[in-house]
Formats: C-alpha cells, sequence, structure tokens
C-alpha cells in the first residue's frame, strides 16, 4: 500500500477498514487479530494500531486482550 494525498497510510487504511465495517465485509462478532489485519491490509502493525484505536473511538471495534479485536454491533456506533 502506498501513501495517499493529503492523510497519509494511516488515513487510508482508516477508509479502507470502514469501509468494510459499514459494508459488512467486516460484520458484527467478527473477531480478528493484528496480524490479520496487517496481512489484509498490508500495512504495519503501528498503521493498523493507530487505526483501530481511532475505531475503537468511534465505538466501531472492541479491542482485548487474549481475544482480539471485536466488530462491534452497527446501532453502537458513534
Amino acid at each position: 500500500m502506498t501513501r495517499t494525498q493529503g492523510g497519509g497510510l494511516h488515513h487510508s487504511v482508516l477508509t479502507q477498514i470502514g469501509a468494510d465495517l459499514t459494508s459488512g465485509t467486516l460484520a458484527a462478532g467478527d473477531v480478528c487479530s493484528m496480524e490479520q489485519l496487517e496481512g489484509r491490509y498490508g500495512v504495519s502493525r503501528t498503521v493498523i494500531r493507530e487505526a483501530v484505536r481511532s475505531l475503537e473511538a468511534m465505538g466501531m471495534l472492541e479491542q482485548r486482550r487474549r481475544v482480539g479485536i471485536t466488530v462491534r454491533p452497527a446501532v453502537e456506533w458513534s
């Protein structure tokens, strides 16, 4: 993946994950690991970590140790 103008890699990945969440490609209740997201979006752990934090703040994802990253139901998104 390459950098995009005006937002960088973080913004690009955030947009892609957001699109996958809203389209149902990543559905409520799905659980994945950082490693899976790194491979899926072709970026480093640092970029995924930043994107996940942003999406957690919006209520779209929940990250828990030993469980992974869980997609939250759309009704809980802010």
